[in-house]
């Protein structure tokens, strides 16, 4: 990673723990949780608490509770956020449920591909990398063979332009995600619409695998 690339991460990050306090009650607010939980329910029916889940982009550990919540808590979880305050704060909010917690603060970019996960569980991190589908790949990388990906990502609206010039990130349509995730490696790709509140017009949920051999 170059270093203009190391300095936006850490503005990044920066105002990621400024603003760790209040992301969970703002994600309460907008309804991503029960909008995660309609996304959980679709595609991972056959959970097993043995699975070893990553949360790439864990933030306060919203997406983890509503996996927890529709399919109950694996035994093992890794959360990674390049946030130091808001891995403390999903840690916080998930002792009580998972049995064994590994906190990363790194990007998802930089993961350990011999580390590999059951579940990966990534939401609005590929809008900030700079090369979403070397991301992608990346994630892919961390995943044993037929292990399954959820991906949110933000879509273009007008509500998502707003969002944009608060964080900076890119928005995808969900045709160019889905062509950024084949070209990435993954198959079995579909798409899920949420169905209520603010994440309904500027995010999209998407399912995939990653291939068996």
């Amino acid at each position: 990673m170059i270093e203009t690339h190391k300095l936006d991460y850490e503005n990044l990050e920066r105002r990621y723990n400024e603003a760790s306090s209040q992301w969970h009650k703002k994600l309460c607010a907008m309804q991503y949780p029960e909008n995660y939980c309609g996304f959980v329910s679709q595609f991972i029916g056959d959970f097993q608490p043995e699975w070893n889940v990553l949360d790439a982009g864990a933030g306060t550990g919203g997406f983890s509770q509503a996996l927890i919540e529709v399919c109950g808590a694996p035994y093992r979880m890794t959360l990674l956020d390049i946030s130091h305050d808001m891995l403390v704060k999903a840690k916080q909010a998930l002792k009580n449920d998972v049995g064994e917690i590994r906190t990363l603060r790194t990007s998802i970019e930089a993961l350990n591909p011999n580390k590999k996960y059951d579940l990966i569980l990534c939401a609005h991190v590929v809008e900030h990398c700079h090369d979403h589908v070397l991301a992608l790949k990346a994630l892919r990388s961390s995943l044993k063979p037929g292990g399954r990906l959820l991906l949110v990502a933000s879509k273009p609206h007008w509500c998502t332009i707003l969002l944009q010039l608060i964080w900076g990130h890119k928005a995808f349509s969900p045709k160019h995600m889905e062509a950024f995730l084949h070209e990435a490696g993954f198959t079995g790709i579909s798409r899920h619409k949420f169905h209520c509140g603010p994440p309904k017009r500027v995010s999209a949920g998407y399912f995939a695998s990653n291939p068996t051999k």
